[in-house]
């Protein structure tokens, strides 16, 4: 197994440019196009459909892409866990959504590394079921998450539980506030982000198709950037909105909905198998009383 071409493979398929792809591995786009090539002789299968204005997988390396990222992933792990092995005492690699990372986790981290500097850690970033699966596959030892994983390996305390408001600048009303329904949204100043369980189903609920939000993103620091500096309105889960509207940037808006707006529980998740870890538990320590 040659680790740059199967790393140049993934880069090539996320990327679909020889150009972006040559300057993230810094090598000459000549070594991107022979690296591929070399692996479809290899494989037997031409990998990339290419014309002169694009690149993109073919249906074989459609097929092959996510067994080559896992193994690439699994691979940087065990670098990853023998140097850990040899130069700290114990290691640790923990996993959340960014948002989490951004807004609430990231001090308690540093807490850790602080409290226990003969640790190393390994931190990583994405959406919840991503978060699972790399558990399962033993790339990360510990993630918190705002949903209850189903799987019978993985094991969970609910560290809190928080609402969610809806926000805006403070310049879209001229006059006190008044409470809000969902007919009287504005669709040019409302928003969007798809927030996970349980609020992604109320919204489809409450909202449904009577409000096309103007700006729908995936991304909450894009979110929460474009929510202040285009002075627009969005719902914000208070671990998020809590600073803005300590600092006046943000204000609660009354929202009367139909259904209650349900609140959502953050929960820390570990697989059974590392419930003896040390870091596991100095991480669990320093979190699981941090609200109630």
């Amino acid at each position: 197994m040659n680790y740059e071409h199967w790393e140049t493979f993934i880069t090539l398929a996320e990327t679909n440019s020889f150009t972006r792809t040559a300057e993230k591995l810094n090598i000459s786009q000549t070594t991107v196009t022979n690296r591929i090539k070399q692996l479809e002789n290899q494989i037997g299968k031409l990998l990339f459909i290419r014309d002169t204005r694009s690149v993109k997988l073919s249906e074989a390396g459609t097929i092959l892409y996510p067994f080559a990222k896992k193994g690439i992933d699994i691979l940087k792990h065990g670098e990853f866990v023998a140097r850990s092995f040899i130069d700290y005492d114990e290691k640790l690699a923990i996993g959340s959504l960014v948002s989490i990372w951004h807004y609430f986790l990231l001090p308690y981290v540093q807490k850790l590394k602080l409290n226990y500097s003969n640790y190393t850690l390994r931190l990583y970033t994405g959406h919840t079921q991503r978060m699972f699966q790399l558990l399962l596959d033993g790339i990360i030892d510990v993630c918190v998450v705002p949903s209850k994983p189903q799987h019978p390996d993985l094991e969970y305390v609910r560290l809190f539980e928080e609402p969610f408001y809806l926000v805006g600048s403070p310049d879209l009303f001229k006059e006190d506030v008044v409470e809000l329904t969902r007919d009287q949204l504005n669709k040019s100043s409302f928003i969007h982000i798809p927030w996970e369980t349980p609020f992604i189903e109320w919204f489809h609920n409450e909202i449904g198709v009577k409000l096309f939000p103007s700006i729908e993103v995936d991304d909450t620091t894009l979110y929460v950037r474009i929510l202040l500096e285009q002075k627009m309105m969005g719902f914000l889960p208070d671990v998020v909105a809590r600073q803005y509207i300590k600092n006046k940037e943000l204000i609660k808006i009354p929202f009367k909905s139909v259904f209650p707006m349900p609140k959502r529980s953050i929960y820390l998740v570990h697989h059974k198998k590392n419930k003896g870890s040390r870091a596991l538990q100095s991480f669990k320590n320093i979190l699981i009383n941090v609200k109630s």
